[in-house]
């Protein structure tokens, strides 16, 4: 095999996007720790062992990673121009996560303190928190992907579909406790680790899904917003649909209503990784379809 200037151009901008994007996750946990000024992040973590204050954090550095993947590769030959689009999404990212991080924190509740008797009850909030920033990250990836025909357009598409998806993750938590025979917001509240798997679990999943419903190039705003409504349904309906089969054919001896009344954390962790693999195939029949 020959190596050519063009073949090695393109390797050296691979590399420098590399150290962009590491570079990214590393000043934005840095970030993160200058903003939270009120922890110290090692003693937190390594002293106290502070588990739900680390799946948080580490929650919102893979939202971080994920949504910046998007913008990794090279979109035309030996075009360096490549490595200040991924610095500039990659600033993108880390502004839309900070802006969610409130609103995710009202939602779910429950504030990371230092561990102590309220330690489960800090965990099983800081997972959910967790899942909302990764599946964040996926609809800001599918935001950031595809062409459109000019720079108005692209990103009134990218603020647009970018609002939908997270209003819709929003949605998602709501209607996982409405639908669900035990209450899944006040469970995840009360320290209920297996409420919290369940909505994780939902959450990733319908994030996988919106990635690919929103990833792509746009054709107007019409056949967009009317791919997106009709993806969000059937993803939806995905969820719900597995959740019912694991509940009949699974479960053989519990129900999952009574895995959460007995917080039963194995039974919900077997749901939780359900629900994204089921997600997988809507995302490869979205992908060919829309």
């Amino acid at each position: 095999m020959s190596v050519t200037t063009e073949g090695l151009s393109g390797f050296a901008i691979g590399l420098v996007e590399i150290v962009v994007f590491v570079g990214y996750l590393a000043g934005f946990w840095k970030l993160l720790n200058v903003i939270t000024s009120g922890f110290d992040d090692h003693e937190e973590i390594f002293v106290h062992g502070n588990w739900a204050y680390l799946v948080q954090r580490l929650g919102i550095t893979a939202g971080q990673a994920t949504g910046m993947l998007s913008s990794m590769g090279l979109h035309e030959p030996n075009r360096w121009s490549d490595v200040g689009l991924l610095a500039l999404s990659g600033a993108w990212v880390a502004l839309l996560l900070l802006a969610v991080h409130p609103v995710i924190d009202r939602i779910v509740g429950g504030e990371v303190r230092r561990p102590d008797d309220a330690r489960a009850y800090e965990l099983s909030a800081g997972l959910v928190k967790a899942a909302f920033y990764v599946a964040f990250g996926f609809v800001v990836n599918g935001s950031l992907s595809g062409s459109a025909p000019d720079w108005p357009t692209a990103l009134a598409a990218t603020a647009v579909f970018t609002l939908l998806g997270g209003a819709l993750l929003v949605g998602c938590y709501f209607l996982v406790d409405l639908v669900n025979p035990f209450p899944m917001r006040a469970g995840v509240r009360e320290g209920r680790l297996a409420c919290a798997l369940e909505a994780a679990g939902s959450l990733v999943a319908l994030g996988l899904v919106m990635r690919n419903a929103i990833a792509g190039d746009f054709v107007g705003w019409g056949p967009a917003l009317a791919g997106f409504a009709a993806t969000a349904v059937a993803g939806l309906a995905v969820l719900y649909a597995t959740r019912w089969l694991v509940d009949r054919l699974v479960l053989t001896h519990s129900t999952m209503r009574q895995v959460h009344e007995a917080d039963q954390v194995p039974a919900a962790a077997l749901l939780a990784a359900f629900l994204p693999l089921a997600a997988l195939p809507v995302t490869a029949v979205v992908g060919t379809v829309l």
